[in-house]
């Protein structure tokens, strides 16, 4: 998994605005979502395109938007044609660039009656993503990853996190448990999914993202590797205040940001942090 290079494009995107919701706290229940392999491919204008990669494009455009009532979610389901009862048409869509990312050229005909262009953002091992909050209950304390991020050339702090992969049979806890150990040798422990369902990271981004909380992992003697581009220090004993600082002071990434503020704000309801 080239992580350094996928996880850099799809943490850049997350908007600071959803920061500020996380911070108020949002209920959860689990949720896991398993996807056929990508073993059958086709051939859109020249460029192999996977089925996984075909089954992200549809279902993105199904994902229920935050800040919506029941109803707006409803009317915004856009059929197999592309037309959409909520005014916005899709009426083209190829694949532009197909790397460990991908660029999706889309032309959408808006509800004042333009076509505009749109460059959406992807991934090609899937649609999902997972992060990881891990806390020990008895000193108050997470633990945390320092790790080299080549957008910005330089250490920052974050979470565990990777991408949902044929390798974890493209199960989302599945995939942050795998996380969880590889990055900061940790496994087992209470397990809580943060959202009710996974986010997209950003109006111009494919992938959604489901954030975890672990409540007293136990150390994993014999973690699963790094990728040899992976350059990750781990850190336990980080407190909440420092945290706080690393957020306020830019020095974690957004994508890690938000799902601290998730975990904290769960930790306190359940009266793990006061």
């Amino acid at each position: 998994m080239k992580v350094l290079q996928r996880k850099s494009s799809l943490f850049l995107a997350l908007g600071t605005g959803i920061l500020c919701v996380a911070y108020y706290g949002i209920g959860a229940r689990a949720w896991t979502k398993s996807i056929d392999s990508m073993s059958v491919m086709s051939n859109r204008n020249g460029i192999h395109v996977s089925s996984a990669m075909k089954k992200r494009q549809n279902h993105v455009m199904s994902i229920p938007r935050g800040g919506a009532d029941d109803e707006d979610q409803d009317s915004s389901a856009t059929n197999d044609s592309g037309s959409s009862s909520n005014g916005f048409e899709i009426v083209d869509e190829k694949l532009a660039y197909s790397g460990w990312r991908t660029i999706i050229q889309r032309k959408v005909r808006m509800r004042n009656g333009k076509i505009v262009d749109f460059d959406l953002v992807g991934v090609k091992t899937g649609e999902g993503a997972v992060l990881v909050f891990a806390w020990d209950p008895k000193s108050k304390t997470a633990t945390m990853v320092r790790e080299y991020m080549p957008a910005t050339n330089r250490v920052m702090w974050g979470l565990a996190a990777g991408l949902i992969e044929d390798k974890h049979g493209q199960d989302t806890e599945t995939a942050a448990r795998h996380e969880l150990e590889e990055e900061c040798h940790l496994k087992g422990g209470k397990w809580i999914p943060l959202l009710t369902q996974p986010v997209v990271m950003d109006k111009y981004a494919l992938t959604t993202i489901q954030c975890y909380l672990v409540i007293d992992p136990e150390p994993e003697t014999n973690p699963k590797p790094l990728d040899d581009e992976e350059d990750i220090e781990i850190k336990s004993g980080v407190t909440v205040p420092e945290i706080m600082s690393f957020i306020q002071d830019g020095d974690m990434n957004l994508v890690g940001a938000f799902g601290s503020l998730l975990a904290i704000e769960k930790l306190r309801e359940l009266g793990e942090y006061p």
